[in-house]
């Protein structure tokens, strides 16, 4: 299931890996604002065509004031079920928080489940949206990144983020690529003066 099923493996923050002449999902979602959980991968082969591991989940956390995390926050596709199947997409995380902090045992992680003689899935969407105003919300989302800053780190957040493609256990099939990671914040020009 999913936007990105495909008989590869499973696509979302990018395409899955390919399954012989079988193509991968294909990328699908908005990297700066995942909001659905992966797809599945799939099979040629009759017999394993149920059994491709499924897509990883959707987190969504959204607190009022800071978020500290210190621990494992994960929507990883699910490996293939049989030989002869492919891996799921990793799914998607979201976050939104004024200030994100915690320990660097602190992790996000959105991989792609690894392929059965099949591809791999394609790694996930990650993205923390931080002092971000209410009010600019909508207009974001909408695709208006006017005074949008992304970048793939945060200076505060000391924890790891993981959204690796899964593997391929078979030779000559393609492993799922790495899936996208963003932290996102406005910023406000200052003033300008001019001084006769």
């Amino acid at each position: 299931y999913g936007p990105g099923k495909a008989t590869g493996g499973g696509g979302y923050g990018v395409k899955g890996g390919n399954s012989g002449g079988a193509a991968g999902g294909p990328s699908n979602g908005v990297a700066f604002y995942p909001a659905y959980p992966g797809s599945g991968g799939g099979s040629t082969d009759p017999r394993a065509e149920m059994e491709g591991g499924t897509g990883g989940g959707f987190v969504l956390v959204a607190a009022s004031q800071a978020a500290e995390l210190s621990g494992l926050i994960t929507a990883n596709g699910r490996e293939a079920g049989v030989n002869y199947s492919s891996g799921g997409s990793g799914g998607g995380i979201n976050i939104s928080c004024q200030t994100l902090s915690g320990a660097s045992s602190g992790m996000l992680r959105a991989n792609g489940g690894y392929g059965s003689s099949y591809g791999g899935g394609g790694g996930g969407r990650i993205a923390v949206w931080y002092a971000v105003p209410e009010a600019e919300r909508s207009r974001i989302i909408g695709g208006n990144l006017r005074n949008v800053s992304i970048t793939n780190a945060y200076k505060n957040y000391l924890g790891s983020n993981s959204m690796a493609g899964g593997t391929s256990m078979g030779g000559g099939l393609s492993n799922g690529s790495p899936g996208t990671v963003v932290f996102l914040t406005v910023f406000r020009y200052g003033t300008v003066l001019w001084i006769r």
